[in-house]
């Protein structure tokens, strides 16, 4: 009696093996067909330890599990996918894709694992009325994209929904690493290295966190390359900055930027080691009804501003610190402190100035340089007789820009004066006198261009 060998797959109720279905596990040809054939018979589809060029589309598909073999954490062990379509990512869940998953697998853009710097490694998109729900990309490591995982749909919308994204790393990826939108979405442990690699057309690359969706949930993401998030609702455990693989932006631009709104919480900002040639700011506060538990700016080199407050912004913030040389300045209006944030900066525009300790001064007429926020006078006498102030003057301060003065010592009488087309709202100069660690603050209105008490 002879016996037929039977296949794997025709087990019932067996994982469906790749092989049976033709892919080459060489990475030679190309396996965008065979794993098709595997797809649609549906259930598990296994891969076993190979490299497989294709493109896979998971297009109006239902509980499709896409299962490498797994063969230590990162390398060339284990099933590895390199793109057929340099112009298609590697994978794609779109239109329609209910309950599927991607886990265990190596994604690279070049089968020499050396870095193309072009296409997509993962990708979910969809578009309304179509949609993409309850989908998991776990356990994956992708190298040498130009972006690496990225979640394309209208911002703010539900067409990427209620999906959960475990243990992702990104290396040598030239723009986003991290692109993601949509609603309800979970990510835990997103890891990203040499961001930027090839340079990139500045300032549209380098980032290893893109976020502008809403009501998603971030356990924890970790990079080398600078993070925007511009969701609403989110909530966000610890993002942290340790240094800047890429070139940087330089003067200007932040190395984070937290804006957005709708109740963004971020438990731990942490930025270590940025220096400001290749971002002037380290934390950039842009947004609306943020909650902030910690933010730590360290390192032997960091940005010219730690952390700049932008005109407009609120929140609350727990405690900040920063490198104890860096310039400091007062509490910015529209925040509320619960923690130690004596060492917080505050600002706006691109290049902020925003304090100024004025030592040992007799009193003489000292003009105060433009863009300055807050002003400290140590008296070289207590109490100091008087005192002669002339308001920035030089290029038109910014509408809103505030300054705030205050004094060591008693300043018996302190004259401010104004010049040219700048003036007080009830003339050209006022006088009052100081107390000891009394402070005093104007606002400026470009629309009269006259400042104001604040």
């Amino acid at each position: 009696m002879s016996l037929t060998k039977a296949s794997y797959s025709m087990i019932t109720g067996a994982s469906q093996n790749v092989l049976d279905y033709g892919a080459d596990p060489t990475g030679a040809t190309d396996s965008t067909a065979a794993i098709a054939a595997a797809i649609a018979v549906g259930g598990c589809i296994w891969f076993p330890k190979g490299v497989y060029k294709c493109n896979i589309t998971l297009s109006g598909a239902e509980g499709i599990y896409l299962l490498g073999e797994s063969e230590g954490q990162y390398g060339t062990s284990g099933a590895r996918l390199i793109p057929a379509n340099t112009s298609l990512p590697v994978v794609n869940m779109t239109t329609d894709c209910i309950s599927c998953i991607l886990e265990n697998f190596i994604i690279d853009s070049k089968l020499d694992s050396s870095y193309s710097n072009t296409g997509i490694g993962v990708q979910l998109y969809a578009r309304s009325p179509h949609f993409v729900w309850r989908c998991a990309v776990r356990h994956i490591f992708i190298r040498g994209f130009q972006d690496g995982l990225v979640i394309d749909c209208d911002i703010n919308a539900s067409e990427v929904f209620d999906c959960d994204f475990q243990d992702i790393e990104c290396v040598g990826i030239s723009r986003y690493s991290f692109k993601t939108r949509g609603v309800y979405n979970r990510f835990g442990k997103l890891f990203a290295t040499q961001c930027g690699i090839s340079g990139g057309s500045q300032p549209t690359s380098d980032y290893a966190i893109y976020h502008d969706g809403s009501n998603c949930f971030f356990d924890s993401v970790v990079s080398d390359g600078r993070h925007y998030w511009a969701g609403t609702g989110d909530f966000v455990g610890v993002a942290v900055i340790e240094a800047i693989y890429g070139a940087g932006v330089g003067s200007g631009y932040p190395a984070m930027e937290l804006t957005g709104t709708g109740y963004n919480t971020w438990a731990k900002v942490r930025i270590n080691g940025v220096p400001a040639s290749k971002y002037s700011i380290g934390v950039r506060l842009a947004g609306t009804g943020q909650t902030i538990g910690d933010i730590v700016v360290e390192g032997a080199n960091y940005p010219t501003t730690p952390v700049l407050f932008a005109n407009g912004s609120t929140g609350i913030l727990g405690n900040a610190t920063q490198p104890s040389s860096a310039t400091k300045a007062a509490q910015p209006a529209g925040w509320s402190f619960t923690g130690s944030v004596s060492d917080i900066i505050s600002g706006a525009g691109p290049a902020p100035f925003p304090y100024l300790f004025k030592d040992a001064w007799d009193g003489t007429s000292f003009i105060v340089p433009n863009g300055v926020w807050n002003l400290v006078l140590n008296p070289n006498a207590s109490p100091l007789a008087s005192g002669n102030l002339t308001m920035p003057q030089t290029n038109p301060p910014l509408d809103g820009q505030v300054l705030r003065i205050s004094t060591t010592k008693t300043i018996t009488s302190m004259t401010f004066t104004t010049t040219g087309s700048y003036s007080f709202w009830s003339g050209a100069t006022i006088t009052q006198s100081f107390s000891a660690g009394a402070a005093v603050g104007f606002i400026f209105r470009a629309a009269d261009n006259k400042w104001y008490p604040n």
